[in-house]
């Protein structure tokens, strides 16, 4: 089902909240309230929620784009954390998770939608609150890695922002795929040249 909280709205209801499948749009404040993410179930919103443990789901902030609050975000391996990103102000144009507790990603996958070519980018995708540093990282992603989303080179820091932020620091600027030419080959098949890295994540 599609839950969507009053916006603005405050709820006092505490425990668990699961959602098995569907989506969980928490757009006011539910902060009382630890969301439980299985059977690929979708937390989104703008709001606040309590802990968040996703075993088998995924965290997508806003409504395209935004930010979302939350306290333990405890994110597994089997589930991911979707991020867009078309300028450069989080919660306006660029998606955020904003973490006011303990940050644990255990391999979880990263998907990131680029809708612009940024120049310079910084961009930090979960802010941790205090001092307290991120456990674990993304699936094949160790701190200082680089990665590639939209044809742009990134690297990721476990130790960005004000030193315990997840984000994204531009390496360099958009490469373009530029098809060099097509060539068919005696055994039937083709051959492909060009240039780029025209990769979608």
């Amino acid at each position: 089902v599609l839950f969507r909280s009053t916006a603005g709205g405050v709820s006092t209801a505490t425990g668990n909240f699961q959602v098995l499948a569907g989506e969980l749009m928490a757009n006011g404040d539910l902060g009382g309230m630890r969301i439980v993410l299985q059977g690929g179930g979708v937390l989104s919103g703008k709001g606040q929620v309590g802990n968040v443990a996703a075993a088998v789901g995924s965290v997508s902030p806003g409504g395209s784009p935004g930010q979302i609050s939350v306290k333990d975000l405890d994110v597994k391996a089997s589930s991911f954390l979707k991020f867009e990103i078309n300028g450069p102000i989080p919660g306006l144009n660029q998606d955020q998770i904003n973490a006011n507790g303990q940050v644990a990603l255990a391999n979880a996958g990263l998907s990131i939608v680029l809708g612009y070519a940024p120049t310079n980018g910084h961009f930090v995708l979960i802010q941790n609150d205090g001092i307290d540093p991120v456990q674990g990282t993304f699936f094949g992603m160790p701190n200082g890695k680089t990665v590639y989303f939209g044809s742009t080179p990134f690297q990721i820091r476990y130790d960005g922002g004000d030193g315990n932020d997840v984000e994204l620091v531009q390496l360099g600027d958009t490469v373009q795929p530029q098809l060099g030419g097509i060539e068919l080959l005696p055994d039937g098949k083709a051959r492909i040249t060009g240039s780029g890295l025209p990769f979608t994540f």
